[in-house]
């Protein structure tokens, strides 16, 4: 069994339904679901990542995982940047970062300083990194054997507009602080995402 993996699940209806945990110290995890298709997908370090799908109607689904090991070949480390409006560069905290190649995908996020690191296998990885309010970096190909450090910078995309609104408990209308909160353009490979604040609000920028 493998303790602290990562196990998220989600879809792509009209809801967006999704939720992630992390197993137990037996390997075990658990989710109450809506009835639906959803992605469903399980990672840990030194493990490549797994994903499958299941399907949920009005039953208790049990679906394991069995993760491929690796060795760890090096690792992947740097910070994510943005210009500001002077030019200067500046850390851009809670970055996603994509590290892929054709055997394995691995997510990351930077820290609240913008500071990521990822041990990986040895090998030839592309790198993407997106944020909100950003355009995406990309960096096609690197080379990690031992300790590789790469900076990613992405640029302020031009704002047209704002969603903003509350989220809140729908039996007592309290705030839900740290809500995922989704914004998707129909036909368009296009997504934006982010996170309550303490008292439920939340801002998106948008193209």
């Amino acid at each position: 069994p493998i303790p602290n993996a990562d196990v998220w699940i989600g879809n792509e209806d009209n809801d967006r339904w999704g939720d992630h945990t992390l197993t137990d110290s037996s390997g075990f995890y658990h989710f109450d679901t809506p009835n639906g298709v959803f992605n469903i997908s399980a990672e840990a370090p030194g493990f490549q990542m797994a994903w499958d799908q299941v399907t949920v109607d009005n039953q208790t689904i049990t679906f394991d995982f069995y993760l491929m090991p690796y060795q760890i070949g090096g690792s992947l480390s740097g910070y994510t940047y943005a210009a500001d409006t002077s030019g200067t560069s500046l850390p851009i905290p809670h970055t996603n970062v994509h590290v892929y190649n054709d055997q394995f995908d691995f997510y990351g996020q930077s820290d609240n300083v913008g500071y990521y690191s990822m041990d990986l296998p040895q090998g030839l990885f592309s790198v993407e990194a997106w944020h909100d309010g950003y355009n995406p970096a990309f960096v096609d190909t690197i080379w990690v054997d031992g300790p590789t450090n790469l900076d990613l910078y992405l640029q302020r995309m031009q704002v047209n507009g704002a969603v903003w609104g509350h989220v809140y408990d729908a039996e007592n209308n309290a705030p839900v602080p740290d809500a995922e909160v989704l914004l998707f353009i129909p036909e368009m490979p296009i997504g934006y995402r982010t996170w309550t604040d303490s008292s439920g609000d939340y801002r998106l920028e948008v193209q």
